[in-house]
């Protein structure tokens, strides 16, 4: 399981792709993912706050009306 300090070491990188939505590439140990903008924006929330509960409260200012705690 990730920790919320494992989530500063996570690297973000935008992805070329023939997707039409734009794709990141998400780095954890020497594993790699791709993900959406949405999830990239979670990502790097995340890693701006000191706590999970700024980080998701500074998300939905964010994204007001797409989600919820």
């Amino acid at each position: 399981m990730i920790t919320f300090e494992d989530i500063k070491s996570l690297k973000l990188s935008s992805f070329a792709s023939s997707k039409k939505q734009k794709a990141y590439l998400l780095k954890y140990n020497e594993q790699y993912f791709e993900i959406n903008a949405r999830t990239a924006d979670f990502i790097y929330s995340l890693q701006q706050y000191n706590s999970p509960q700024n980080a998701i409260e500074a998300y939905l200012k964010a994204y007001p009306d797409k989600y919820t705690k």
